[in-house]
């Protein structure tokens, strides 16, 4: 399976053609060859690079060759998301100043350290270090999830309209772990929300457990070993990587006139790894998760839906 390229207008004109032939709408369409209504319209829009393999299958139902277009490479979307995302993190927090504003900035942080005993503890984090657990295999979920890792801290970034509860369970749920100060606090942007805990000693025992410092897109990040030790622990690692990169939808259609509808959860993340470990572990939990051709795994059954992603047995 590969990810193509075709330039402006002809993969729209290509499906265009192929559902004029086939006499269907973009819904009808996307039933014959396993994916949504949406991916269509999507392809159509040149929202998101085109499965390979889908559209083979769609030249051989309608007899129509593929359009000239460029093979991309495996990892063709790492250099684009790490550039969005730094255009990201420049439209939040703005620019991140010169050698000289960091120095300036550096020297007043240690001296202020320096001269009081009780912050340069809280900066170098005298803790024990938390045992491997639940909680912790939840906390590293929701790190994968929407966490940042820098050389001194590590950071949540939650949305300060939708995630005001979940962000006091996060902070709750790391102090629990560290016994340490754990901030809670409204970012540059009014709608994001920053759940930290500062020291080099925290970060150095989170690398020491299998999380990295660095962009999670460019390093291609996947679940530390230790999870895997354990049916609990992959469970809590889900809950907390759905509860941060998840979300539910709900699914409409019309049957002879009637509306019906129902809940579907959906889990996206630029990491493949993460999406692998999310999907492979669902199935080995007795789900019948779906993975899409775009950075998605899907659950559409109501009854798994209605138990979320950590069973009670």
């Amino acid at each position: 399976m590969y990810r193509l390229h075709f330039k402006k207008g002809l993969l729209r004109q290509f499906i265009t053609e192929a559902q004029n032939k086939l006499n269907v709408n973009a819904v009808e369409l996307s039933k014959n060859l396993g994916v949504s209504g949406r991916t269509i319209n999507d392809w159509k829009r040149e929202k998101f690079k085109p499965n390979s393999v889908i559209l083979e299958k769609l030249s051989t139902i309608t007899g129509i060759p593929i359009p000239k277009h460029k093979i991309l490479n495996k990892y063709w979307y790492v250099k684009k998301g790490a550039s969005e995302g730094g255009i990201k993190r420049y439209q939040l927090y703005g620019a991140p100043g010169n050698i000289e504003s960091r120095r300036k900035g550096g020297q007043i942080s240690w001296l202020k350290r320096k001269n009081n005993l009780i912050l340069l503890k809280k900066y170098m984090n005298t803790f024990s270090k938390p045992k491997e657990s639940v909680k912790l295999a939840e906390y590293f979920g929701i790190i994968l999830g929407d966490g940042s890792i820098h050389k001194d801290q590590c950071v949540i970034y939650l949305n300060s309209k939708t995630d005001k509860q979940y962000a006091l369970f996060t902070q709750n749920l790391i102090k629990s772990l560290f016994k340490l100060p754990v901030s809670l606090r409204k970012a540059n942007s009014d709608n994001v929300l920053r759940v930290s805990i500062s020291g080099i000693n925290v970060v150095k025992y989170l690398v020491s457990k299998g999380l990295r410092v660095g962009n999670k897109v460019l390093l291609q990040v996947d679940v530390p070993d230790w999870i895997l030790k354990k049916n609990e622990y992959i469970k809590a690692c889900i809950r907390g990587l759905i509860d941060t990169d998840g979300c539910f939808a709900i699914h409409r259609y019309k049957v002879n006139g009637k509306e019906y509808q129902y809940p579907k959860i959906c889990f996206s993340n630029k990491s493949e790894p993460l999406l692998d470990f999310v999907y492979q572990e669902l199935k080995k939990l007795g789900y019948n998760p779906k993975r899409t051709v775009d950075f998605d795994v899907w659950l559409h059954n109501q009854n798994e839906v209605k138990k979320r992603y950590l069973p009670s047995n």
